[in-house]
């Protein structure tokens, strides 16, 4: 493994290189991924619509390894958020409210956030 310039943390040769990325192995775990993505409770519907979408796609033969994962990026950033400020016993009253209404537009409240 190496570092790149400046940085500490060493990286595996792999990382960035498409030699690695594209073959058929690498295809048969992103494939795997994406069916465990939509079968995964925890995975919003919109992750869950984003992971067959892209299986679809890499079925009829699409290079869909080095895009982004389903059910990431900012959205379920800012979903996971707002979980953590609800459950955050600092988060004023009015702040709380604005996160669980947040959720309930988003179609991410459950009862553990109500």
């Amino acid at each position: 493994m190496s570092a790149p310039p400046g940085k500490g943390v060493p990286q595996p040769e792999f990382v960035g290189n498409p030699e690695f990325q594209t073959g058929p192995k690498e295809t048969n775990r992103v494939a795997a991924g994406l069916k465990a993505s939509m079968a995964n409770d925890r995975v919003y519907d919109e992750g869950k619509a984003q992971a067959e979408d892209k299986l679809q796609r890499l079925e009829k033969g699409q290079d869909v390894a080095n895009e982004e994962p389903a059910g990431t990026g900012s959205g379920s950033n800012e979903i996971g958020g707002h979980k953590a400020a609800i459950k955050n016993p600092n988060t004023g009253a009015e702040a709380r409210e604005n996160s669980k209404q947040y959720l309930e537009e988003h179609g991410a409240m459950t009862d553990e956030y109500k």
